[in-house]
């Protein structure tokens, strides 16, 4: 996005999907972010978020029937596969990027 900076990031650059004329994104790529100090991660892609949390239970929302993010999917059966390809793809990326969320793994492994 024509940014000037020494700062070092990782990831991939996305700046096409805002400086496009399109007013949707459509994607099925998983992106993550974090709370500084890992207390919280979330993936996140065009359809489902997934929120893990140290104190609270985590968290699966269908954003397309649930865009106010209202109801918890994580212990839906129905969203069993899901949850457990957005965590996979969670800590994958937690652990490439060497962030301070991936201890929260061993706590949340989808059964």
């Amino acid at each position: 996005m024509q940014v000037k900076t020494d700062t070092k990031f990782h990831g991939l650059d996305t700046s096409k999907d805002f400086l496009n004329n399109q007013k949707v994104v459509n994607s099925d790529r998983i992106t993550y972010f974090a709370k500084s100090g890992g207390w919280w991660v979330s993936a996140v892609n065009d359809r489902y978020k997934l929120v893990i949390d140290k104190n609270e239970k985590p968290y699966l929302f269908d954003l397309e029937k649930d865009p106010d993010e209202l109801i918890n999917f994580y212990y839906n059966k129905d969203y069993k596969d899901i949850a457990k390809m957005m965590q996979t793809e969670l800590f994958m990326q937690l652990e490439k990027y060497d962030e301070p969320g991936l201890k929260l793994k061993q706590s949340y492994i989808t059964k």
